[in-house]
């Protein structure tokens, strides 16, 4: 080959790519241009940041890999501008496979893609991704790539003389990029995404640094069964481009259409159109988008992809972000308040039952400790007949009333109050409560004169007395604080609140009614 047609050549090369890049982003960098992948995705002007719910999300969004839910695979191939003046074949392909780690648990899924771009028998650029993503919440997914650059350059006669490529010594160079990205489910069919691509900033310059930028990309996604639509942004330096996506399915979501329109810095306008046949486990797509400004009488870009899904999605899993699924965790979230409450009903239950048992047991104890030994002589007794016989009287309950209370006021003695229990005992409730305007009996008690004979003194039983429990060195004490109850204590100690019985039974002389106060100070067994 002579060398001025190696020159012409590298010549139109440079042209043409320079063109191409500023009518794709109009900006002023040629090497691993974000030309996108996928005919679906193409077909919706690239706006799918927000939606990404395929195996391209390895691109556009590694956080969607963290809400797929079968394998998938997809193989991608288009041919940039047909119908350059020069003939110049401009190609861009893309293999990609994504696989759910799901063992029991959802560990998030992985993939890996190979993306390259070339510029037959001149250029080549590709790119080797290994992604990530996860559902960290029911709501947010996060995901990364790292990937691995390369790109090479045909050797000939022109690159030997020219000092970017060290004289023929240097054809192509290495890097690594990474990218990471985010997906929140902020309410029921949609999605918000973000990512920034090459936050490392990767050097990719023959001769000097030459560091790509960071790309940041944020979008909305609406997604139902048949229907989705996406909303993107992106900002690379200081020009930016927006785009929109529309897509329909239709026939049981055999057949899906789609249209996409891009705009930004620097008069950038780009139209799509796409069509897809999906028989649920392959799906075939094609996109056509044609630059309305810039490169002019070329045949577009066109695109075809191959994608395959593989696995069995779960019977019991959702699809993400849809009514569906929203429907099904507000019934989870009842199902929890429901077993909260029944659990607390039954707490309820067992706290009653121990103050009934713990009022019987200290009323048999009350009587046994004003009974007296029968003595071994009966005594000759003559009783008088009844003095100062009181009348019946009524009480009305009040507020904070007990029969002890009671009892105190009407006889001066509250351990009087078995005589007002006795005689209202359709009426007193369990564990001897009492309900503010109940009328009440107030049993009169008749004091008698008795004249003995031969009467030895009685001897009065011997009472049982209980040891009051003292710390020992394992026994701790704790001072009640400002809203605490049993239950909570017990969880704090033993790690079961339904172990308030034992801490109830060690403190009883201080909590008849199994209510603490702030300040009290009980012992834990």
């Amino acid at each position: 080959m002579k060398k001025t047609e190696i020159k012409k050549k590298f010549f139109k090369f440079f042209i043409f790519l320079f063109s191409i890049l500023y009518c794709l982003f109009s900006v002023g960098y040629a090497d691993f241009a974000d030309l996108g992948v996928g005919a679906r995705q193409q077909g919706l002007g690239n706006a799918f940041v927000g939606i990404s719910d395929d195996v391209s999300s390895i691109y556009y969004n590694p956080a969607g890999l963290g809400f797929l839910r079968r394998g998938e695979f997809i193989a991608d191939y288009s041919r940039l501008y047909i119908g350059l003046d020069d003939e110049s074949n401009l190609n861009n392909g893309f293999l990609g496979v994504v696989y759910p780690l799901k063992f029991r648990k959802n560990y998030g899924a992985v993939g890996i893609g190979l993306l390259n771009f070339s510029f037959s028998g001149v250029y080549q650029e590709n790119s080797f991704y290994i992604s990530y993503g996860k559902k960290v919440l029911n709501k947010l997914s996060l995901g990364g790539n790292i990937k691995f650059l390369s790109e090479s350059y045909t050797q000939d006669d022109y690159t030997k003389i020219d000092p970017v490529f060290e004289y023929g010594k240097k054809s192509s160079l290495q890097t690594f990029g990474m990218d990471i990205g985010g997906i929140y489910n902020f309410l029921p069919r949609f999605f918000y995404g973000f990512t920034f691509i090459n936050i490392n900033q990767p050097d990719i310059g023959l001769r000097k640094s030459e560091k790509l930028p960071i790309i940041f990309k944020m979008g909305v996604g609406y997604k139902e069964k048949d229907l989705n639509v996406g909303f993107d942004f992106i900002l690379r330096d200081k020009d930016n481009i927006i785009s929109f996506g529309f897509e329909r399915w239709f026939f049981k979501h055999q057949f899906g259409v789609r249209t996409g329109f891009e705009f930004g810095s620097r008069e950038y306008r780009k139209l799509a159109v796409g069509s897809s046949y999906d028989s649920g486990t392959i799906r075939i797509d094609y996109a056509f988008s044609l630059p309305l400004v810039g490169i002019k009488d070329t045949y577009g870009i066109h695109r075809i992809s191959v994608g395959y899904k593989f696995g069995r999605i779960p019977e019991d899993e959702l699809e993400p972000g849809s009514l569906e699924e929203a429907f099904y965790r507000l019934q989870q979230e009842a199902k929890q308040l429901k077993e909260t409450l029944r659990k607390t009903e039954s707490e309820k239950a067992k706290l009653e039952k121990v103050l009934i048992d713990e009022a019987i047991i200290r009323a048999k104890e009350r009587i046994k400790e004003i009974k007296t030994e029968p003595v071994k002589e009966l005594p000759v007794r003559r009783v008088e007949e009844p003095k100062d016989v009181q009348t019946i009287r009524y009480h009305t309950v009040k507020e904070n009333d007990t029969l002890q209370a009671l009892a105190q006021k009407y006889y001066g003695d509250s351990n009087k109050w078995i005589e007002i229990f006795n005689s209202n005992k359709d009426k007193v409730g369990r564990g001897g409560s009492l309900t503010v305007g109940q009328v009440l009996v107030i049993p009169p008690l008749v004091k008698t004169q008795i004249s003995e004979e031969k009467i030895q003194p009685s001897v009065p039983s011997k009472i049982e007395e209980k040891p009051v429990p003292v710390p020992s060195e394992k026994t701790r004490v704790h001072i009640v604080r400002e809203g605490e109850t049993l239950p909570v204590i017990a969880q704090k100690y033993y790690g079961d609140p339904s172990r308030w019985v034992d801490i109830y039974k060690a403190n009883k002389d201080k909590i008849p009614r199994g209510k603490v106060e702030p300040g009290q100070e009980l012992i834990i067994p």
